[in-house]
């Protein structure tokens, strides 16, 4: 089996794209960065713009658990470094959910056991991964502190797992795999339960 592929629109550039649920009319969603648009591609095949910002739209992903109210959530940079994550509604109206310099890219947790709690999570240029609560409070997740590494993409996959593409130096890139670490305290605590039970099996 092959696929086969066919122009549906023509665009400058291209940073996002999504099939939203049935609040949004079951349509593909793309982000046109340069015109700062939130665009939605219509069953007749036209497209239309659906939200404008004065920023450029990068990121998008929407909340499939109605933990974070069924919405869509892009986030969107501006020349002066600044960022924002945005919640848009069904009827395209937009409105500042967390704001942090540089959120490249948005996904929320969707591990089947929901490993890394549900959350939204975003990546930073600056190789920083944080978890955005759904009071839009950013906090960071996972961190490298180098200046010449950044994460431009993350996903989830079936494992379990956080995937991201970690862009270095040279034009070279590696994806990384992210696994949940346990808190110091769960970790003591599944450590006292190893002891215990190895004791009463011992005795």
């Amino acid at each position: 089996m092959n696929g086969q592929a066919a122009v549906i629109g023509r665009y400058r550039n291209l940073q996002g794209i999504f099939y939203a649920g049935e609040e949004y009319d079951s349509l593909l969603f793309f982000n046109d960065a340069d015109l700062g648009r939130l665009c939605k591609r219509c069953l007749d095949g036209t497209t239309t713009i659906f939200s404008s910002f004065s920023g450029k739209p990068i990121g998008i992903t929407l909340d499939k658990s109605g933990l974070y109210g069924g919405r869509l959530y892009m986030s969107v940079t501006d020349p002066q470094e600044n960022s924002s994550v945005f919640v848009v509604n069904p009827d395209g109206t937009a409105s500042v959910f967390c704001s942090m310099t540089w959120i490249l890219d948005l996904e929320f947790d969707t591990t089947s056991a929901g490993a890394f709690g549900g959350f939204l999570y975003g990546c930073r240029s600056s190789w920083a991964i944080g978890r955005i609560s759904p009071e839009g409070l950013w906090t960071r997740f996972a961190f490298s502190g180098s200046a010449d590494e950044a994460i431009k993409c993350l996903t989830f996959g079936p494992d379990n797992s956080m995937y991201v593409i970690e862009e270095l130096a040279a034009n070279r890139a590696v994806v990384l795999k992210i696994s949940v670490v346990p808190e110091p305290t769960t970790f003591f605590l599944m450590v006292l339960g190893g002891l215990v039970l190895r004791k009463r099996a011992a005795g």
